[in-house]
């Protein structure tokens, strides 16, 4: 037994059994009053006698897979113990079958409880806890299945994926809505200040390794598979360990980084000069689309599989609504970006 919890106030959903019944135990077992929670109107016969032997426990029956029943069990739940401290989303399913025979209803049994339960309980725990800043807890189990696929677990994969992606935005809305409530954010380094109430100092430094890590991940990917393609394409190799996709891979980052120096050193504004970078790629998409219109309906490369009449003609639609995108602009917002780089250089100040 510990202190470490003592006083605090926790709803635990799906902990009956399993990994929900042995955050009970260890939370009661650290001073925490404790609800526990499943589906059925009652507990399983002698479970609430055997938690209460190691601190104040409850139950609370309700069905978290509905939106009402998730409701309660936190309303519930506060109501009994007299306010919350934290909440764990735990309760669970896993429905699985071959993807070929999931159904509209194991779909929706699966992402019902593993999702839509936990996004309706942390917002009515939010609700009833909301004027708390640092002190209140939501904690969402996960698993590795949402960060890797496992063969026929299509659907609990899918949903420990969402939850995952819901943490994060919780996380990211949650401390900033606190740190920065009511602050006009003037640069990426004011946004750095949601880190500082739990790292101090050290905040701004982690956020900007962050920031670093996100972008130099994106960014190596990004140039590796602009050298490949062009070597491919040139029928020079795809292999890594072929020397024509390291050398023109190099010779991609060499362009990127000449670039950005020139126009560094030209002092135009960086952000018209992305746009207009970006609008190029637009330009290039009808070459992309009509090679691909092309080989589709060549009968040495696709055979019996090459496009009949009817994909033929929204191709060709498709392919000249692209030749109209590409027309404007490379005709109209390329040149208006460009006209805004001019008008945005550095003019040198007279002494």
């Amino acid at each position: 037994m510990s202190d470490l919890l003592a006083g605090k106030k926790v709803l635990i959903t799906g902990s009956t059994h399993g990994i929900g019944k042995a955050y009970a135990g260890a939370m009661l077992k650290s001073g925490a009053q404790v609800v526990v929670n499943s589906f059925g109107s009652d507990p399983p016969p002698g479970l609430i006698d055997e938690l209460s032997s190691l601190g104040p426990c409850h139950y609370v029956g309700a069905n978290m897979a509905e939106i009402e029943g998730a409701q309660r069990a936190v309303s519930a739940a506060f109501g009994l113990l007299g306010g919350l401290d934290v909440l764990i989303n735990n309760a669970g399913t896993h429905k699985d079958k071959a993807f070929l025979e999931n159904t509209p209803e194991q779909f929706g049994q699966t992402f019902d409880l593993n999702v839509r339960g936990y996004y309706f309980a942390a917002q009515t725990f939010v609700k009833l806890t909301g004027k708390r800043e640092f002190d209140a807890s939501i904690i969402c189990t996960g698993s590795i299945n949402g960060l890797q696929a496992e063969f026929g677990s299509v659907l609990y994969d899918s949903s420990k994926g969402a939850v995952l992606m819901m943490v994060i935005t919780l996380m990211i809305m949650g401390t900033s809505a606190a740190v920065l409530k009511g602050e006009t954010l003037g640069g990426v380094g004011d946004v750095a200040a949601q880190l500082e109430p739990l790292f101090g100092k050290w905040g701004k430094g982690l956020f900007c390794l962050g920031l670093f890590s996100a972008a130099y991940s994106s960014f190596i990917v990004n140039s590796m598979i602009g050298g490949f393609i062009l070597s491919d394409g040139l029928g020079l190799g795809s292999n890594p360990e072929d020397k024509w996709p390291k050398r023109l891979t190099i010779a991609v980052l060499l362009t990127g980084m000449i670039v950005a120096l020139l126009i560094k050193q030209a002092g135009l504004n960086k952000l018209h000069a992305i746009v207009a970078a970006q609008a190029v790629t637009v330009v290039a998409s009808p070459l992309v689309a009509g090679a691909l219109l092309w080989l589709s309906n060549r009968k040495d490369v696709m055979g019996e599989d090459r496009n009949g009449p009817v994909a033929n003609t929204f191709g060709s639609l498709g392919l000249a609504v692209l030749i109209a995108v590409a027309g404007y602009t490379a005709f109209k917002s390329i040149p208006d970006n460009i006209e805004k780089i001019k008008a945005s250089q550095t003019v040198p100040a007279e002494r």
